[in-house]
C-alpha cells in the first residue's frame, strides 16, 4: 500500500511537470509556510495534515494561464571590435 505522503509526493511532481511551476513556488502559492516543502518530501520527512490539506486544495483549485510567448528576440546591442 502506497503511503499518503508518497502519494502527495506523486500528484504534486505531476502537478510541477505539467503546470511549469517550481516546487518552492508550489509552496509559496499553496500557502504553506516551508518553502522547502517539496524539498522535504522528497527527501522522505513526514508532513503536517494541513499542508498536506493546502497542498491538494490549491492543485484542485489551480487555472493554469500560461505566459504569452515573446515576439521575436530582444535587440542584441554589440560594441564594435
Amino acid at each position: 500500500m502506497i503511503s499518503s505522503r508518497k502519494q502527495l509526493l506523486d500528484e504534486i511532481e505531476a502537478f510541477l511537470v505539467r503546470t511549469g511551476m517550481t516546487p518552492t513556488a508550489f509552496a509559496v502559492h499553496a500557502g504553506i509556510k516551508d518553502r522547502e516543502f517539496v524539498a522535504r518530501l522528497r527527501a522522505g520527512f513526514d508532513l503536517l495534515t494541513s499542508n498536506m490539506d493546502k497542498a491538494r486544495a490549491f492543485m484542485a483549485g489551480y487555472q493554469h494561464t500560461p505566459r504569452p510567448k515573446r515576439r521575436g528576440g530582444a535587440a542584441r546591442i554589440t560594441a564594435a571590435a
